[in-house]
């Protein structure tokens, strides 16, 4: 692998002769030369010829093209060049067989840096070590130990007392030191050894549990959890360096930029390998997730980079479960190249405890009758929840099942299905454009003082595209999308399913004008960043959103929406003190103008005035308190008062992960969520163990 081109192309220059490079003088010379073949080392400099002992040349730069066994470094149509340069305060070369380079040793490769106390090469074992504060950086990978040895026969050695930075993205790329393009790394991506600062605010994963989620977080107003970590800082005790792998028995990551880390995830027979695509791929049998040194989470087998997930699930669902239920997941099946099958097994324990259920319809009645309450069976007790996602011929997959009862009487009624094909399209300066195609069956729709409906069955297709800008101070996001599906929905009108094809064309854009913020306080960013993963200062600022919708059916009717809301948002407090130092407040009345009307109670848009209401307050510490409310303000309206959208949340919130327990009242779901947030940062920092 290419991490272990380092060690290789080492020892080859060491085994060259150990010539040197004093920090004052450097000469350079072009140098071919075969180790394993046992050839001496035979220079040119200044037009004349050395032998690798002459006194002549006390210092020098190499810059060669190398051969090994007189295989060519490189490819058949490039041979690439291998740049070496080593400066130490001392030099030994012991007999035939041992030379030694010792006192601020460096070693300089084309990608990378290696430094240690004292390097030794045994010519006659082909081995090296380098002892006492060694330190390798290549790119954005960094990693600092005790010692390290390598033999380049056995191609196997060792690695003690291991700290480091690693960026999963840019591995593969950062320890391939020999490259072909010869282009030197992005000096962004270059690491130096400095207290970590500068984080921002990068990527994640959410680790969820129950029958919603919160897809933005109120804190950071942004959702970043594409599903994996990128960057990671490590601390190991041994690391064993193989043919074809790294294993370590056990290895502890965190994503914490600073000490003393908030999360960290201890892993159990670790191995990092190289693919055929030339990727870096870290995995381990076994995993947790501990957080603040109190909780622990088993995740299982885990691989770093991709999605995470929580074995064990609990949640609370009124409408479908009849309240609690547990959930175990399993690992994702791969069904062929790139598509996996996941599987999530269910008991509704609630379920089990009454011995009643009331969510499911009079078997063999109409999909819009009302529930009844009826006695279970024992088949009534278990359910799955299944996905399908991956990637075949270009196209996105992803597909969501979700029974919840066996019972071959009421399997039609308690189960239900959701999913589509998407993949990006680029016309001309149009980029990222999205196409998707979907198909649901009983997918549940909540449609404000209407209440909650099922879309018995539906599939189309649509076209969306999404924009963010700045206008000078003023942030902007806007999306466009238009579509056409064929839907089989409860009517508006009456208790009944109709049929009918539905075209669409709908924009937004939301704004956020700045109106006043205080200065950023001047305190490390330990401090500044304990409670949140960006920075909290004091601000108001006025939030405004633009709506515009024009759905066509296939009976003729229409429906056109226009909806203008505006409000002010405040945040009271800077979030670094353990109490009362963050509020936010926001107040958002908006009101719509409508042409006509919807046959479907799923999508009949009838609250055409509404104030929405957010407020957040820390309680002690992390601890804090998350409401949001929506309610019906039209006074000529029959549901004048009524509540139109809810949820409640208690959350632990931190700099490197939050956690949070939710609950909607108006829909009568519950669960719980992990974020864990990945970061960049500027330092390499120190151990965190």
């Amino acid at each position: 692998m290419a991490a272990r081109q380092l060690w290789k192309y080492l020892i080859i220059f060491l085994a060259s002769g150990g010539i040197l490079v004093s920090p004052i003088e450097a000469y350079s010379t072009y140098v071919p030369f075969n180790i394993l073949n046992g050839k001496r080392l035979r220079f040119r400099h200044n037009n004349r010829l050395y032998n690798k002992n002459s006194d002549v040349i006390k210092s020098s730069y190499i810059s060669s093209k190398n051969y090994i066994n007189n295989q060519s470094i490189g490819n058949s149509q490039e041979e690439s060049i291998l740049q070496i340069k080593i400066t130490a305060d001392r030099q030994y070369d012991l007999s035939e067989e041992l030379f030694v380079a010792e006192g601020n040793v460096v070693v300089s490769l084309n990608r990378a840096v290696l430094k240690a106390e004292r390097i030794e090469f045994n010519r006659i074992k082909n081995s090296i070590q380098a002892i006492g504060d060694v330190v390798f950086q290549s790119g954005s990978q960094y990693f600092r130990a005790d010692l390290l040895r390598y033999n380049l026969i056995a191609k196997d050695g060792e690695i003690q007392n291991i700290y480091g930075v690693i960026d999963i993205s840019n591995m593969a790329d950062d320890l391939n030191l020999i490259s072909l393009d010869k282009e030197p790394i992005n000096p962004e991506r270059l690491l130096k050894e400095l207290p970590i600062n500068n984080i921002q605010l990068k990527d994640g994963f959410q680790l969820q549990g129950g029958s919603m989620a919160s897809s933005v977080n109120s804190i950071t107003k942004v959702n970043l959890t594409n599903g994996s970590i990128k960057r990671w800082r490590f601390h190991a005790p041994y690391i064993k360096i193989r043919s074809d792998r790294w294993e370590a028995d056990r290895v502890t990551f965190t994503n914490d930029p600073f000490n003393p880390s908030q999360l960290r995830i201890e892993a159990i027979n670790v191995l990092a390998i190289e693919n055929e695509d030339n990727s870096i791929v870290i995995s381990s049998k076994e995993s947790k997730l501990i957080l603040e040194e109190r909780i622990s989470i088993p995740l299982g087998e885990r691989k770093f980079g991709e999605n995470e997930v929580v074995r064990w699930e609990f949640g609370v669902d009124f409408k479908d479960r009849d309240g609690l239920f547990i959930g175990r997941r399993f690992n994702p099946i791969e069904v062929v190249d790139d598509l996996e099958i996941s599987l999530q097994p269910q008991f509704q324990i609630q379920r089990a405890i009454s011995g009643k259920t009331n969510s499911y319809i009079k078997n063999g009645s109409s999909p819009a009758s009302d529930k009844v309450n009826s006695t279970v069976m024992t088949s009534d007790l278990f359910g799955l929840k299944t996905g399908l996602k991956g990637t075949k011929y270009g196209w996105d997959i992803d597909f969501t099942g979700d029974i919840t009862t066996f019972n071959g009487r009421r399997f039609a009624n308690g189960s239900r299905y959701w999913g589509n094909f998407s993949r990006d399209l680029n016309f001309y300066s149009i980029n990222d454009l999205k196409l998707s195609f979907f198909g649901s069956y009983r997918y549940k729709a909540w449609n404000g003082s209407l209440g909650e409906t099922d879309i018995h069955s539906a599939y189309g297709g649509f076209m969306q595209k999404q924009f963010n800008w700045r206008s000078g101070r003023i942030e902007n996001e806007s999306s466009f999308s238009m579509g056409m599906g064929n839907y089989q929905a409860e009517a508006f009108t009456e208790k009944r399913i109709i049929s009918l094809w539905k075209s669409s064309i709908y924009g937004s854009l939301d704004s956020k004008i700045p109106i006043w913020k205080r200065a950023k306080l001047e305190l490390p960013e330990e401090i500044l960043y304990r409670y949140s993963p960006v920075l909290i200062t004091s601000e108001i600022s006025l939030n405004t959103n633009l709506t515009l919708s024009n759905f066509h059916y296939e009976n003729g009717d229409q429906q056109a929406l226009l909806k203008i809301s505006a409000g002010p948002e405040m945040i009271i407090g800077d979030f670094n003190r353990p109490f009362l130092d963050y509020t936010r407040i926001s107040l958002k009345p908006g009101i719509k103008l409508k042409d006509g009307a919807s046959p479907f109670k799923f999508d009949n848009d009838i609250d055409l005035k509404t104030i929405g209401i957010e407020f957040d307050q820390q309680i002690y510490g992390p601890l804090i308190l998350s409401t949001m409310l929506e309610f019906n303000i039209d006074k000529d309206s029959n549901n004048h008062g009524n509540l139109l959208n809810s949820k409640i949340a208690l959350i632990t919130q931190r700099r490197a992960y939050d956690l949070g327990i939710f609950y909607q009242p108006h829909d009568k779901a519950g669960g719980v969520m992990i974020n864990i947030n990945g970061f960049n940062f500027n330092g390499t920092g120190n151990s965190f163990l």
